[in-house]
């Protein structure tokens, strides 16, 4: 019996001896789990703080971080993306800059140097890995860089910084974004970037009789303003409104007149002066080119350039030809500081002055002055630069101060002046104007 007490509690001995040694190993293995798992949650939070709470890439982040021995909570470097200076050289591309400091005292500057792509992940602090001739080597602790980006996508700059202990760091940007500005053009986007837009041609815009070459004219800010891009061809359906009492010129498809003026002035409201920017002159029933200009500014005769001819489409109103005043306050916008201003008054009893001084009470600019200047090489502004089918030039909405049946007009060399109501050798150049709140597509 004794033999058998003394067996059993030897077994019992060796029973917990065992269970407790299986305890201390599971409980060894919870521990290093629990820390391994507070590790994982502190560079994952190391990362959500320097990436946002975006956390998609956070595993592959972790593991680019072990393969790539990058310090995620380094302080020896901060690179940043100035959004504010965003500058568009055109719809699709653009200059950005970005601030890059280098805080380390150990760098070895001439061996950092920084990649800008549209990957978030790390490229890899292996030398190999950035022996390509995307890599800009750093020449400045702290200064500014500025790259050329595209639209429509988003980039980040990935700077290698390279020690004087032959260790190496890779540090990532905040994200800059590039939209693609060729896409939803607003009057406000016009208004604020005339160099980017003026003269781009319009995507998604077709008036009713089938005109489809419409480009960016002008905008207020509120609207934006469209001009055909070349002399229409009035011969087509739906071009030239009888209602007009301008007739094609026998035996051409684009030059127009008035045979004989208007015995009566037509009706032009003030949103429609306001609009096209006809307030500089009031005009004057008594004068043959006020009533023929009345025409042109009758926007009941050009509904067929809307897209939907009651203007509840993208435009909402349009007009025979531009007004000077347009004209003018369009080349402005894009030479006056290249070219000098252009001016115009409506002092005259007749119509409109204009000039290259403010007070000017001349009826013209001479070809002279404009065929020296940039903007007489856009085709914004003159379609042709000598005669093309036949065609001299193109009328504008306005009167001249010449006389009183003279309407201005837009010759090929360059010239601004009158023409006479019977002139033989002029079209026109359809503007309407977009509904408020409207967005364009637009190409170079």
């Amino acid at each position: 019996m004794e033999k058998f007490k003394s067996e059993r509690g030897s077994a019992t001995v060796v029973t917990l001896t065992v269970v407790l040694f299986f305890t201390i190993i599971l409980m060894g293995v919870y521990v290093s789990a629990n820390n391994a798992n507070r590790a994982q949650k502190n560079a994952d939070t190391t990362i959500i703080d320097k990436y946002g709470e975006d956390v998609n890439y956070i595993n592959e982040i972790y593991n680019e971080k072990k393969l790539n021995n990058v310090n995620l909570n380094s302080n020896l470097a901060k690179v940043k993306w100035n959004g504010s200076e965003i500058q568009y050289s055109n719809l699709s591309e653009a200059k950005a800059t970005a601030q890059i400091d280098i805080l380390d005292e150990n760098v070895d500057l001439q061996n950092c140097k920084f990649i800008v792509n549209n990957n978030r992940n790390y490229i890899g602090i292996d030398d190999n890995s950035w022996l390509t001739s995307d890599a800009v080597a750093v020449t400045e602790k702290s200064g500014t860089v500025q790259t050329t980006i595209k639209g429509d996508n988003t980039y980040y700059i990935h700077l290698l910084l390279a020690k004087n202990d032959n260790t190496k760091e890779e540090i990532i940007s905040d994200a800059i974004q590039v939209s693609d500005r060729a896409k939803n053009v607003t009057a406000k986007m016009v208004a604020d970037n005339p160099s980017l837009y003026y003269g781009t041609t319009v995507t998604n815009y077709t008036s009713a009789n089938g005109q489809d070459d419409w480009k960016i004219f002008y905008s207020d800010g509120t609207h934006i303003f469209l001009i055909t891009s070349d002399y229409v061809d009035l011969s087509q359906t739906d071009r030239l409104s009888n209602n007009t009492g301008m007739t094609l010129t026998k035996g051409s498809e684009y030059r127009v007149c008035w045979t004989t003026a208007p015995d009566e002035m037509q009706n032009i409201t003030d949103e429609t002066s306001k609009l096209f920017k006809a307030t500089g002159y009031a005009l004057n029933k008594d004068n043959e080119n006020s009533r023929c200009v009345s025409t042109l500014l009758n926007t009941s005769n050009w509904t067929k350039y809307l897209d939907k001819e009651d203007g509840t489409g993208k435009a909402n109103f349009s007009i025979g030809s531009p007004t000077v005043e347009m004209w003018m306050d369009s080349w402005n916008n894009l030479y006056e500081n290249i070219d000098g201003k252009l001016y115009y008054n409506g002092i005259s009893s007749t119509g409109y002055n204009i000039g290259i001084l403010e007070n000017t009470s001349s009826y013209y600019i001479d070809s002279s002055v404009m065929d020296t200047k940039k903007g007489y090489n856009n085709i914004l502004y003159y379609p042709h630069n000598e005669v093309y089918k036949d065609v001299a030039g193109y009328w504008m909405a306005s009167p001249s101060s010449r006389s009183d049946n003279a309407i201005m007009r837009v010759i090929y060399n360059g010239s601004i002046d009158k023409d006479y109501n019977t002139g033989p050798n002029m079209t026109i150049r359809p503007v309407v104007c977009i509904n408020e709140n409207q967005k364009l597509d637009v190409k170079e």
